[in-house]
């Protein structure tokens, strides 16, 4: 891992762990699908995903996964 980032997490109280994700969480294509599916009336080929974050919220004295999530940006074209 980045030094800056092993030093980050250390000063922040951040624990780091490595993981086996795809190099592309989500591509364009099913972003668009997904955005179709969540909202009506929507022209899904204008929306591109700018950054998907992955998170897990876990429970440090017992090790338990408390919850977990996607955070995403989006941007929508100028047409």
């Amino acid at each position: 891992m980045p030094p800056d980032l092993t030093a980050f997490a250390k000063e922040c109280d951040i624990q780091l762990l490595t993981h086996n994700d795809p190099k592309e969480l989500l591509c364009e294509a099913s972003f668009q699908e997904a955005l179709q599916e969540s909202i009506q009336n929507v022209k899904t080929n204008e929306w591109i995903p700018l950054w998907l974050l992955r998170y897990s919220v876990i429970v440090k004295s017992r090790g338990i996964i408390k919850s977990k999530g996607y955070i995403i940006q989006a941007k929508r074209s100028a047409s």
